[in-house]
């Protein structure tokens, strides 16, 4: 009677909020956009948080151009995008609105993006597009480590 409790609830949670809410575990580690000197690095902080940057190798020197964090607070996942020099150096939110294969992160009242998409193809291969519906990009990663 227990399991039938908990898997009915786990199917009333789930499909209440849409989808099962997880963190993008296959980021962790190090990744590099095919032909550019573009990368993203992410570590893993705990069961709630991943903390990332976005830089470029120029001349041999890391250039960070992003801080990045990923974290799972009151039962919803935020997407947070510092860009250096923008802002005021405050961050973008941005909210996980799906996951599995694809993770979906929204603001639809920001100008520009109003999503980012990491969608997992294998173990060393992502990609990430950026922007809005009308104009968009995408960036294919390979990972080095």
């Amino acid at each position: 009677m227990r399991k039938i409790f908990l898997v009915a609830l786990i199917i009333t949670v789930t499909t209440a909020t849409g989808f099962a809410q997880s963190l993008p575990e296959f980021l962790a580690g190090t990744w590099k956009v095919e032909n550019s000197e573009t990368y993203e690095h992410w570590d893993k902080i705990n069961e709630n948080n991943f903390k990332g940057i976005s830089y470029k190798m120029i001349n041999g020197k890391m250039v960070i151009t992003e801080y990045l964090d990923i974290k799972k607070t009151d039962g919803k996942i935020v997407y947070t995008a510092t860009v250096l020099n923008q802002n005021n150096g405050i961050g973008i939110d941005f909210n996980l609105t799906s996951s599995d294969s694809l993770f979906s992160f929204e603001n639809p009242v920001h100008d520009f993006p109003k999503f980012i998409r990491y969608k997992h193809i294998s173990e060393n291969k992502m990609s990430a597009t950026v922007g809005t519906n009308e104009n968009n990009f995408t960036l294919n990663f390979e990972k080095l480590k």
